[in-house]
């Protein structure tokens, strides 16, 4: 899977396209953590790929999303590193200046 870019507020939308008969019972991971669907995580797994939803993102769900996709004849994973995108923190102080000249 693609890499994925998106602003601070913006949903996350990962779509994993697959072929697998029988279709496979999916899970997604998140840092090597089980993902569980919530108000803000939403998974759908469909005859031709599955996709996870993650509402409001924030900054802090920056990382890899691991998909595991397994049925009778075996199992396989595909992973998508996501970046939020978020204005930068205020520095914090006191600011020290150093080698101002004239």
């Amino acid at each position: 899977m693609r890499s994925l870019t998106v602003k601070v507020g913006q949903p996350i939308v990962i779509d994993a396209p697959f072929a697998a008969e029988p279709e496979p019972t999916c899970s997604w991971s998140y840092e090597g953590a089980e993902l569980k669907p919530d108000e803000r995580i939403s998974m759908t797994v469909g005859p031709k790929g599955a996709k996870l939803t993650i509402l409001n993102s924030k900054r802090k769900v920056t990382g890899k999303y691991t998909l595991k996709a397994t049925n009778d004849s075996g199992s396989d994973t595909a992973t998508c590193e996501v970046v939020v995108l978020a204005a930068p923190s205020k520095p914090k102080g006191p600011i020290e200046v150093k080698d101002v000249k004239k």
